[in-house]
């Protein structure tokens, strides 16, 4: 009887003894040519776009990495000051091709002769402006937490650009787009 019962189970509807399934051609399972162009298509569409959308954003990275590692220099110089109670200064010189970080230098002294705590070169693709001043640009970080001031604008060269404020009381920065 059990025997009897594995027989039938073993010649049930959806496995029949062929071997083939119930419902395929030939048995034989797969996509059809049409499904298979459609996916390529779609493939396709989004791999194109996705290029499109990375273009579009890789001229704004550098601005925006260049611009926090500024901003990340100036609170670094106004935690420095705070900590080692010892004036820094944040230095972009007058050919406006890097800055600097320097500890304990006075007004009148000449940076070249005082080692930078930190020094970046800026991008050749990115300049730096800042408001109001032609020469050598300074930014004075006090033990007390406050600074001298100022404003620094970063762009590149499809006019985007970000601007970053250093407040004279608190001597905290921060970083918006400018239009």
């Amino acid at each position: 009887m059990q025997i009897a019962k594995l027989r039938n189970s073993i010649h049930d509807s959806r496995f029949p003894p062929n071997g083939r399934r119930a419902g395929t051609i030939h048995g034989l399972n797969g996509f059809t040519l049409i499904e298979l162009v459609i996916v390529l298509i779609i493939i396709s569409v989004v791999s194109a776009l996705t290029g499109v959308l990375i273009y579009r954003g890789s001229g704004n990275s550098e601005l925006k990495t260049f611009t926090r590692q500024v901003s990340t220099t100036l609170r670094t110089a106004r935690n420095f000051a705070i900590s080692k109670k010892q004036v820094y200064s944040f230095i972009v010189p007058e050919d406006r091709t890097g800055y600097g970080l320097y500890a304990g230098i006075g007004p009148n002294e000449d940076i070249e002769d005082v080692p930078p705590v930190v020094h970046k070169a800026v991008p050749e693709s990115l300049k730096i402006y800042i408001d109001g001043v032609e020469d050598q640009f300074r930014i004075d970080f006090y033990p007390q937490g406050n600074s001298s001031g100022g404003r620094l604008v970063i762009s590149n060269e499809k006019g985007n650009s970000f601007v970053i404020t250093i407040n004279r009381i608190t001597g905290r920065s921060g970083v918006g787009k400018l239009k």
